[in-house]
């Protein structure tokens, strides 16, 4: 099935995964492209930043930051730590990355939320994805048995448990949204685009 490029992912972005083999799929389910003042809801969100008294951050956190502005993207997955819910710690790439103050002649091609401790990525994964990669780790018979457990769930709730996208989550001074909510794709096979995280 051909999946085509959805309009909250800029084409460049698209691309660049594309040529580094990632799965459409995966794609779809985890990255999306930020600009002008999105990318600081996403990585300046730490109770750690020190901030004016009127809540606003310091001007010269945000002029280190202004490259952000001209946009880039961002990939995060699922919390195993939090029920798998969205995580709010990701990796933001700015289509203009700032000099490295330490090594001049260098520059910060990644971004991750500051004054926020490393996490691991725990993408998100359609079904077909987490079987394949169950069925690589021999899990397969525990997986199928989350999938049928999850699909009875939805019978009895009525509702999808976990639809692709993340929703709005709760962060610094107010929400974002990642992604796009459930998406349709294809034709008359048509699917939701649900995963299935291995946590």
């Amino acid at each position: 099935m051909i999946i085509n490029r959805p309009d909250y992912i800029e084409s460049p972005h698209w691309n660049e995964w594309l040529a580094s083999a990632v799965d459409p799929e995966i794609i779809v389910l985890n990255l999306v492209s930020l600009l002008n003042n999105l990318p600081y809801d996403y990585l300046l969100y730490s109770d750690r930043i020190s901030r004016r008294n009127d809540g606003r951050l310091r001007d010269q956190l945000l002029q280190k930051y202004r490259h952000i502005e001209h946009g880039g993207w961002w990939c995060s997955g699922v919390d195993p730590l939090d029920n798998c819910n969205p995580m709010l710690w990701g990796c933001f790439k700015p289509d203009i990355p700032r000099r490295d103050s330490q090594k001049i002649e260098k520059f910060i091609k990644y971004e991750h939320p500051y004054r926020v401790p490393t996490r691991a990525f725990f993408l998100r994964v359609t079904w077909n994805i987490g079987l394949t990669i169950a069925t690589t780790a021999n899990q397969q018979a525990q997986y199928e048995q989350r999938i049928l457990q999850a699909y009875r769930q939805t019978q009895v709730n009525g509702e999808v448990s976990r639809e692709q996208g993340a929703g709005s989550r709760e962060q610094g001074a107010g929400s974002r949204e990642q992604g796009a909510g459930s998406r349709e794709q294809g034709s008359k096979g048509e699917f939701f685009y649900k995963f299935f995280p291995l946590c």
